[in-house]
Formats: C-alpha cells, structure tokens, sequence
C-alpha cells in the first residue's frame, strides 16, 4: 500500500502495518494470526472469524489522545505443537498474545505514519467533528501536533471453540 500526501507518494506500507491500519479502521473481515503456543514449543494459527473498532478522541490538558477499542474473535485453525490448548491457562495466554499482536500491528502502522508524517487513520477528521472549535487552533499545526498524539489501544479477543480445541495427538517420543 502507497500513502500520499498532497498529491505526492511519500512511502509506503508493509503488511503488518497495513493491518494495523485496517484494525484500526474496522476494515479487518479475515485473517490469521500466528502466535507462539503458550509453552512456546510451537505455534498455534487462529483464523480472524470477526473484528470491529471503536475510535474515541479526547483533548486532556491540551494533549490528543485517540481511545482504540478492538474487539476481535477468532478461531484456532492449526496448531504445530503437542500441547493441550483446551486448558484454561492456555487459552488465555493465547488470548493475550492474539491481543499483543493486534497491538503491535496497530503501533507499527501508526510509527509508520509518524515517520511519514502523514495522518494515514483520520484522527484529524475525528478531532474535527468531535471538537470542531479546539480544531480551529490545531489544524494549521496538525503536521506537527500528529507525531505527539498518544494512543490507548484497548483489545478485547475472545477465541471461539473448534474442533481443533481438543486433546492433540501424541508425538511419537511421548508414545514410547
């Protein structure tokens, strides 16, 4: 994906920042994500079933945050390790890793349009409609306001049982 700003091409997005675009636009409809087995002996792929996005802006004390709320369900697709993932502990240890991979994506995207300079989500369109007076003051200054803004990113996942969630097959060391 290529950004512009005024008309010009001044960079470009690899595909982690590109989704980290699209969590944040709510624009996600599927896709995977690859996280480590809670043991950290494989690897577990859970298919994106469902991801909405909420964006909250707020001026506090002359500072813009932008609130990012993710809501994300997915179900495990293929595991490449033994262990039982239908445990609890598991399970919400894949959970918090499926989130910090959102979370990543989300800030690799946004280091990305700070580098560019280049407002990529929008967040001076929100700004202008929820505060359209204190917008006055900040969009002639916008390309140096947008590089401080601080993000609170909220992600909520919640993995849907398959038939995958099951007691995995032995490996053959475990057999003997």
């Amino acid at each position: 994906m290529v950004v512009f700003k005024n008309g010009k091409m001044v960079g470009k997005l690899n595909q982690e920042e590109i989704r980290g675009l699209l969590w944040v636009l709510g624009k996600v409809k599927s896709g995977v994500i690859l996280i480590s087995s809670p043991n950290e002996q494989g690897n577990a792929v859970l298919e994106i079933m469902k991801a909405k996005s909420k964006v909250t802006p707020e001026i506090k004390d002359g500072k813009v945050i932008m609130h990012i709320k993710i809501k994300e369900e997915s179900s495990l697709s293929e595991q490449s390790t033994t262990e039982n993932l239908e445990t609890c502990p598991a399970f919400e240890k894949m959970k918090e890793a499926s989130a910090e991979v959102i979370r990543q994506e989300i800030l690799l995207a946004f280091d990305k349009s700070k580098e560019l300079n280049v407002d990529i989500f929008g967040f001076g369109e929100m700004l202008h409609k929820k505060y359209s007076s204190e917008w006055k003051s900040l969009k002639d200054n916008w390309d140096d306001i947008y590089p401080t803004i601080e993000l609170r990113i909220d992600v909520e996942t919640k993995i849907l049982k398959t038939d995958l969630l099951k007691k995995p097959a032995l490996s053959n060391e475990e057999e003997k």
